[in-house]
């Protein structure tokens, strides 16, 4: 299973193009997460440093048929969404991984 590079939001939604190049039918679950960077104070008034956070940003079931490519409406959480809203026109990057699903990075727009 292979997923495009890029994937368009609308109304809250990320529209990922997924192919299911095989000869039987694909099915599985798609997850999407960003790893947003967080500057955190040490005590005793050290220097912030930035940490690391793994934030999911939506999830969804699929099923093609085989040979078929089809685009997976991925609904996005309430973290994804404002993340997303943050990034602005350059868009957000996330993981994409899941069941039988190539686990790649993938732009949101």
């Amino acid at each position: 299973m292979i997923a495009a590079r890029t994937a368009r939001t609308r109304h809250g939604d990320a529209l990922v193009r997924i192919d299911c190049a095989s000869s039987s039918p694909c099915s599985g679950e798609l997850k999407l997460v960003a790893k947003v960077a967080e500057r955190r104070r040490h005590r005793r008034n050290r220097a912030p440093a930035t940490h690391g956070r793994i934030v999911l940003v939506g999830k969804a079931s699929f099923s093609l048929a085989a040979g078929e490519s089809n685009d997976v409406d991925v609904p996005l959480t309430r973290a994804g969404r404002g993340l997303l809203a943050d990034a602005g026109r350059g868009g957000l990057r996330v993981q994409l991984s899941g069941t039988r699903v190539e686990a790649t990075t993938i732009e949101l727009r």
